[in-house]
């Protein structure tokens, strides 16, 4: 049997009239209908997607404008003519679900986190023939391949989203640089029991208090149930209410250096507010784009931010490549000890002694 694991979901896309969300399963025994509303009526007030299994193959009937495009093996995404991008793939039912079982909270709250205590998780996992235990004990004869397991966790990591630390096959430790629902790592599977989370502020998250509340109301221990610390950086003074409150439950470190710098081949220049440094070619100062290959490290508000005019770097070790699909400036919010390589050239950002 298939079924249909939705990955990303907007706001206001339904299934058979419920709302559904991030890493639901719905079986393919019958078509599977979506659909949005608008909040203008141009042609019509809802549009629709409608997806079936005919001949071991997924077909997909639409409204209007509405289209889909495969993102991937049995990926795929749809961009409805209202706006919304929902993202989704089709598997077998039987292929492991991105979506941490709840049944397993009772096993994880009797567990000691860390590597240990997965392995002790992976022993009671495996008693219980739950195929999460042959992953986390790294068994070779696992019958299900990476790909099933890390859904749309490489999309994230590839696009310089997050960065993912991994133990025993689960990720013990998340760096978020862009993300506008940190809720998933509860929910998914491999993240679910994080260990460390660092959020790299940027815009209105390192000066609002509210807007930051809000991404941080995810990050508790009663939704990650192994969470120890949290990690903030660039946050100013007026927004570090919104984490006061977490410090009753875990280690929370605030990272802001007075000074930071690029490092290139054993020099370093200082980067000040107002100012940009071209990377790619040696470090220099600069006004701001010049030209449309230049790539630049400048401070966007409180955060040093690396522009990035080609499609593919290397940040912290990995490839990133950017969603071809994308318009604009890639940004990319950096923290101190970042490592990046352009044109086969690394750099560093490095904190400064006074």
């Amino acid at each position: 049997m298939k079924v249909v694991e939705l990955l990303d979901v907007p706001q206001g896309v339904t299934a058979a009239g419920c709302q559904v969300g991030r890493y639901q399963r719905l079986t393919l025994e019958a078509p599977v209908i979506f659909e949005v509303r608008q909040a203008t009526v141009d042609f019509g007030d809802r549009h629709r997607l409608e997806l079936s299994w005919v001949e071991d193959e997924p077909h997909f009937a639409h409204t209007l404008a509405t289209r889909t495009r495969p993102t991937g093996p049995g990926t795929f995404e749809t961009t409805f003519a209202s706006g919304p991008v929902l993202t989704f793939r089709v598997v077998d039912a039987q292929a492991p679900a991105a979506r941490w079982p709840s049944e397993l909270d009772g096993l994880v709250a009797g567990t000691t986190p860390g590597p240990h205590g997965l392995e002790v998780l992976g022993d009671r996992l495996l008693e219980q023939h739950h195929p999460l235990g042959a992953r986390v004990r790294q068994l070779p004869d696992s019958p299900h391949d990476e790909a099933h397991w890390l859904a749309d966790l490489p999309t994230f990591e590839r696009e310089g989203r997050v960065d993912l630390t991994w133990v025993n096959g689960m990720a013990s430790a998340v760096v978020v640089r862009h993300l506008n629902d940190p809720g998933l790592f509860s929910l998914h599977v491999l993240t679910h029991l994080v260990e460390h989370v660092e959020l790299i502020t940027h815009g209105r998250l390192a000066t609002d208090a509210s807007a930051l509340e809000a991404l941080v109301a995810a990050l508790k221990p009663a939704t990650l149930p192994w969470l120890r610390r949290l990690t903030v950086h660039w946050l100013a003074a007026s927004a570090q209410g919104a984490v006061k409150a977490l410090r009753r439950r875990m280690d929370v470190v605030l990272s802001s250096p007075e000074r930071v710098g690029l490092s290139h081949q054993g020099q370093t220049q200082p980067l000040a507010p107002g100012q940009s440094l071209t990377v790619g070619s040696p470090p220099k100062a600069s006004g701001g784009f010049d030209g449309p290959t230049r790539c630049f490290v400048r401070f966007l508000n409180r955060t040093p931010t690396l522009s990035v005019a080609t499609r593919r770097l290397e940040l912290n070790g990995k490839v990133r490549e950017r969603d071809p699909l994308a318009g604009g400036v890639w940004l990319i919010p950096l923290k101190v000890a970042d490592r990046f390589a352009i044109d086969g050239q690394a750099w560093e950002l490095v904190a400064l002694d006074d």
